[in-house]
């Protein structure tokens, strides 16, 4: 990218010194390569945003303007030094947070949390 750009930006002089056809590749290559950039930007962008395994299916602050506690502390650790490093909540904790429908027994354990006798 350098090189052809640099090519590009002096081709008055180089065209002096070097054939038209040098300096029609160092255009297609600088061209090319720029989309090359521009598409890894784009992707690299919508996995980071949208499709890491971390955020997915979305983080909530585009549309609310606020994140749950559990990802702004994993994201900006630095915010408060006396944080604990918690661990992310399990789905079943988040599950069970929102309201799953499970009904707690007579020893407020949920269906899946009992002993085996």
């Amino acid at each position: 990218m350098t090189i052809s750009g640099l090519l590009m930006w002096g081709d008055n002089w180089i065209s002096h010194y070097l054939p038209k056809g040098v300096l029609d590749v160092a255009r297609a290559v600088h061209f090319w390569e720029a989309w090359l950039a521009v598409l890894a930007i784009l992707v690299w962008h919508l996995y980071a945003t949208v499709f890491s395994p971390d955020i997915y299916p979305m983080n909530p602050s585009w549309l609310t303007g606020k994140m749950p506690e559990w990802m702004y502390r994993r994201e900006h650790p630095a915010s408060d030094p006396e944080w604990d490093s918690e661990p992310e909540p399990d789905s079943e904790a988040v599950a069970g947070e929102q309201g799953d429908g499970h009904a707690d027994d007579e020893s407020g354990a949920a269906d899946g949390d009992h002993e085996p006798s």
